[in-house]
C-alpha cells in the first residue's frame, strides 16, 4: 500500500459523516440511532451526492462506499 493511500485513510477519518465499524458485533439501527431504510450507495467517491440525498431524504439512511 502507498504512503499516499494511507495519508487519503487519515484524512478521511476527519469527516464527521464517515465511520468505521466497530470490530465487535453492532446492528446499524444500533449504530445509526434509528430504524429508518438503509439506501447503499456504491463507488460514491468524496460523497457530496450520498449527503446531498441525504438532505433530501431525511427519512432514510444513506452509507456511502
Amino acid at each position: 500500500m502507498s504512503r499516499k493511500k494511507l495519508e487519503h485513510y487519515y484524512e478521511l477519518k476527519k469527516f464527521p459523516h464517515v465511520f468505521e465499524m466497530p470490530l465487535e458485533q453492532v446492528t446499524w439501527a444500533e449504530r445509526l440511532g434509528n430504524k429508518k431504510p438503509i439506501t447503499l450507495e456504491l463507488a460514491c467517491g468524496g460523497g457530496e451526492y450520498t449527503t446531498g440525498l441525504a438532505e433530501l431524504y431525511q427519512d432514510r439512511n444513506f452509507i456511502g462506499i
